[in-house]
């Protein structure tokens, strides 16, 4: 089957999409997305002109392509090749909350590749701007990243590299720094930062190169900034306001008024307690009067 997304007047991304028959389901959810939904996609690569066809290849669960893959990995491209695999059983995982989500994802390393024309990406920036470009930027990943705040850890962005071949935490992890700072880089510099430093990238220029010459900082200064606008505000208000603190406060509400009623539970039977106690002494000495 060929989909073709029109994202712009002026660009289209055309998808050749293939499976299985199991697959049918998945592919036509892949026809129903809003192609709407791919134009952050453009414009955060700066990808201008129409693109060439992107083979998507949609996975069972129990192919080979999938048990070639850890348990938490749901997708992955291969940039040069223009080449998508998908294994949408596992496309609720972060940093995808659906096979929509993650189908843009992977479109986003095909996009970055071709714009920087197989230079040199850092991994954490190559997944960062996909993740950004993919979901924006949600109240899960808000949260992720005030945990990872609250824990007193600044780990170097270039260190991101190595955390996103470990294990599934460890990706995570890497996934709500990386897409943090690539969110704070398009909030100070603009959406069209990014695709400038891949197309500088495609010219030759290094990454520290391209990203000095599209922001006007060095990439050590803007790394450094960022970490220090990560206050303590910034820390606890998404968590405050996350679906985590309101289930942990009525965990907590709950556990309170389960404490008062025992209490209140365990007065009133020592209360009758005590009354029994009563009426059994009143009893008695009734019974200790005169025997006519």
């Amino acid at each position: 089957m060929v989909l073709m997304i029109v994202a712009t007047s002026a660009a289209a991304i055309p998808l050749h999409i293939r499976g299985p028959a199991s697959m049918a389901a998945y592919r036509q959810q892949i026809e129903s997305i809003d192609p709407a939904s791919f134009a952050s996609l453009l414009e955060l690569t700066g990808t201008r002109e129409p693109q060439p066809p992107i083979q998507v290849d949609l996975a069972p669960e129990r192919s080979q392509l999938a048990a070639s893959a850890p348990p938490w990995i749901s997708g992955w491209a291969f940039g040069e090749a223009g080449l998508v695999v998908m294994i949408p059983s596992r496309a609720g995982r972060y940093p995808n909350d659906g096979v929509d989500e993650l189908l843009r994802h992977e479109l986003a390393h095909v996009l970055e590749s071709r714009a920087a024309h197989g230079g040199e990406i850092p991994r954490w920036f190559n997944e960062g701007l996909a993740m950004f470009a993919s979901r924006g930027w949600q109240l899960e990943d808000r949260s992720r990243l005030a945990f990872e705040m609250m824990r007193g850890d600044q780990t170097p962005l270039a260190q991101l590299d190595a955390l996103f071949g470990s294990g599934q935490q460890d990706v995570a992890r890497a996934y709500a720094i990386s897409g943090a700072f690539v969110r704070d880089l398009v909030l100070r510099h603009g959406r069209a930062v990014p695709g400038e430093i891949l197309r500088r990238i495609g010219g030759g220029e290094s990454f520290s190169a391209a990203f000095r010459a599209a922001t006007g900082e060095s990439f050590p200064a803007a790394e450094a900034a960022f970490w220090r606008r990560q206050t303590l505000w910034n820390r606890w208000l998404p968590f405050l306001t996350s679906s985590l603190a309101l289930w942990l406060f009525i965990t907590l509400l709950a556990v309170w008024a389960i404490g008062k009623r025992k209490a209140a539970d365990r007065r009133r039977a020592e209360a009758w307690s005590e009354h029994e106690e009563s009426v059994v002494d009143d009893v008695d000495s009734v019974g200790e009067g005169p025997v006519n």
